[in-house]
């Protein structure tokens, strides 16, 4: 039974990502390692954070705990000037929630970037399911020989082999 939940899973989840996407990935990745130390990235934990640093982003990275969002506003506004903020939360419905949420409450006291997190939402959904995971999906597109698609199961907590029950 395991090994047939494990097929379907497979199945479901090993999804082409042609060159063009890669390309725009790997462009989208560029673009945060190109972050400079003003500029500010939000997360939802600590792993996300790791993640981001590994990829070589040198953008400051705020993780948002529970409670810990008004803190951050609260030091954006006593900053006095407008932050380029983006916004990265994991690529679920959770995490769509949240960047509406955060995007909304940082109107008018940053600069938010309103379209990385998106791109990145639309070409890597079904290969990642959390920030956490672009390290690794960055680290298989680097070294994939392929030459119009490349095949990649989910990446993040869980993966093709890991136990479904």
């Amino acid at each position: 039974m395991h090994l047939v939940k494990q097929q379907l899973f497979q199945k479901n989840y090993n999804k082409r990502i042609n060159f063009d996407d890669v390309n725009k990935i790997m462009k989208l990745v560029e673009y945060l390692v190109s972050l400079d130390e003003s500029s500010l990235i939000i997360v939802e934990g600590k792993k996300d954070a790791v993640a981001l640093k590994s990829l070589g982003t040198k953008a400051e990275i705020f993780q948002v705990k529970g409670r810990n969002f008004s803190k951050l506003i609260c030091k954006l506004q006593e900053e006095g000037r407008r932050r380029r903020v983006i916004i990265m939360p994991d690529f679920d419905r959770k995490g769509e929630e949240k960047y509406q949420q955060w995007s909304k409450a940082l109107r008018g006291i940053a600069e938010v970037d309103y379209f990385t997190w998106k791109k990145f939402r639309v070409l890597v959904t079904r290969n990642v399911k959390d920030i956490e995971g672009l390290p690794r999906l960055v680290e298989k597109i680097k070294y994939s020989n392929f030459s119009s698609t490349l095949t990649i199961g989910l990446i993040g907590g869980l993966s093709p082999s890991s136990p479904t029950s």
